[in-house]
Protein backbone atom coordinates (compact mmCIF):
# COMPACT_ATOMS: atom_id res chain seq x y z
CA UNK A 1 0.00 0.00 0.00
CA UNK A 2 1.45 3.37 -0.99
CA UNK A 3 1.36 6.54 1.07
CA UNK A 4 -0.68 9.12 -0.77
CA UNK A 5 -0.37 12.69 0.45
CA UNK A 6 -3.71 14.40 0.63
CA UNK A 7 -3.71 18.17 0.52
CA UNK A 8 -4.84 20.01 3.66
CA UNK A 9 -4.40 16.95 5.86
CA UNK A 10 -1.83 15.21 8.00
CA UNK A 11 -1.24 13.04 11.03
CA UNK A 12 -0.08 13.65 14.59
CA UNK A 13 1.53 11.02 16.79
CA UNK A 14 1.74 11.04 20.59
CA UNK A 15 5.31 11.71 21.76
CA UNK A 16 6.56 10.28 25.03
CA UNK A 17 9.03 12.73 26.52
CA UNK A 18 10.27 13.58 30.00
CA UNK A 19 10.69 17.20 28.87
CA UNK A 20 7.65 19.17 30.14
CA UNK A 21 8.08 21.72 27.32
CA UNK A 22 8.06 19.08 24.56
CA UNK A 23 4.92 18.79 22.42
CA UNK A 24 2.35 16.16 23.36
CA UNK A 25 1.92 15.21 19.66
CA UNK A 26 3.62 16.06 16.39
CA UNK A 27 3.61 14.94 12.79
CA UNK A 28 3.66 15.82 9.11
CA UNK A 29 0.93 17.86 7.40
CA UNK A 30 0.41 19.19 3.89
CA UNK A 31 -1.31 22.56 3.42
CA UNK A 32 -1.88 24.04 -0.05
CA UNK A 33 0.67 21.60 -1.48
CA UNK A 34 3.45 22.54 0.99
CA UNK A 35 4.83 20.19 3.65
CA UNK A 36 4.98 21.27 7.30
CA UNK A 37 5.44 19.73 10.73
CA UNK A 38 2.73 20.36 13.32
CA UNK A 39 3.46 20.28 17.05
CA UNK A 40 0.60 20.10 19.55
CA UNK A 41 0.58 20.88 23.27
CA UNK A 42 -2.17 20.28 25.83
CA UNK A 43 -2.96 23.57 27.60
CA UNK A 44 -5.27 24.90 30.27
CA UNK A 45 -6.75 28.41 30.19
CA UNK A 46 -6.87 30.73 33.20
CA UNK A 47 -10.52 29.69 33.61
CA UNK A 48 -9.44 26.04 33.73
CA UNK A 49 -10.72 25.12 30.27
CA UNK A 50 -8.57 22.60 28.40
CA UNK A 51 -7.50 23.28 24.81
CA UNK A 52 -4.84 22.28 22.27
CA UNK A 53 -2.14 24.72 21.14
CA UNK A 54 -0.67 24.14 17.66
CA UNK A 55 2.52 25.33 15.99
CA UNK A 56 3.40 24.78 12.32
CA UNK A 57 7.00 24.73 11.16
CA UNK A 58 9.30 23.31 8.49
CA UNK A 59 9.17 19.55 7.90
CA UNK A 60 11.11 17.36 10.31
CA UNK A 61 14.46 16.10 9.00
CA UNK A 62 16.28 13.51 11.16
CA UNK A 63 19.73 14.65 12.31
CA UNK A 64 21.45 11.67 10.70
CA UNK A 65 19.79 12.25 7.31
CA UNK A 66 21.39 14.69 4.91
CA UNK A 67 19.07 16.96 2.90
CA UNK A 68 18.56 15.97 -0.73
CA UNK A 69 20.96 18.13 -2.73
CA UNK A 70 20.88 16.14 -5.94
CA UNK A 71 22.00 18.86 -8.36
CA UNK A 72 23.55 16.34 -10.77
CA UNK A 73 21.70 15.64 -14.02
CA UNK A 74 20.31 12.13 -14.45
CA UNK A 75 23.20 10.34 -16.22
Amino acid sequence: MSKEKKDNSGAAFIRNSDNPKAPWCSGPVTVDGKDYEVSIWKQKSQKGDQYLSLKFGPPYVPKNKKPDTNDDPDW
